[in-house]
C-alpha cells in the first residue's frame, strides 16, 4: 500500500510541476489587461492538471509505441527526441486553447491570441517534453513498475 502511495504522489508532484509552469508560462503570454495573474491563472492550472496532463501520460505511451511501430530502425535516443517533440508540440497545442479559452473565450482575434500563447510556451515545452521522455520517464517507467 505505501509504494502505491508513493507512486500517486510522485505522477501528482510531476503533473502539478509541468502543468503548473507551462500554463504560468501561457498565461503570463496571454495575460488581459487588468486582469490579475492568479485570477487568470488558477483556474487554467487547475483544468491542466486535472484533466490535460493525465491524458499527457496516456498520449505519450500511444505516440511512443506508433514511433516504435513506424520507425523501428532508429536509435532509441532519436525516438527519445523524436517522441519528445512530438509530445511538445501536441499538448502545448492543447494547452494553448484551453489556456486562450479561458482567457478570452471565442473573442475575434481567438487565433491570434491561440498563436502567441502557443510561441511563448513552445520552447519550454520542447525543453520539458525533451527532458520528459530521456531523463524522467525510464526513471518513473522503473518506479511504476516496481
Amino acid at each position: 500500500m505505501n509504494k502505491t502511495i508513493t507512486k500517486i504522489a510522485l505522477l501528482a508532484a510531476i503533473i502539478i510541476s509541468m502543468s503548473g509552469l507551462m500554463t504560468a508560462v501561457m498565461t503570463y503570454a496571454g495575460l488581459p489587461d487588468g486582469q490579475r495573474f492568479m485570477d487568470a491563472w488558477l483556474p487554467v492550472w487547475m483544468q491542466a492538471a486535472l484533466v490535460v496532463a493525465p491524458c499527457g501520460f496516456a498520449l505519450m505511451y500511444l505516440i511512443s509505441k506508433i514511433i516504435n511501430l513506424l520507425l523501428p530502425n532508429i536509435t532509441a535516443g532519436t525516438q527519445k527526441i523524436l517522441l519528445g517533440a512530438i509530445m511538445a508540440l501536441v499538448m502545448e497545442s492543447v494547452m494553448a486553447s484551453v489556456t486562450t479559452f479561458q482567457l478570452h473565450g471565442w473573442a475575434d482575434g481567438f487565433g491570434a491570441y491561440w498563436a502567441s500563447v502557443l510561441l511563448a510556451a513552445l520552447p519550454v515545452a520542447v525543453l520539458m517534453s525533451t527532458a520528459m521522455t530521456i531523463f524522467i520517464k525510464p526513471r518513473l517507467d522503473k518506479i511504476l513498475s516496481a
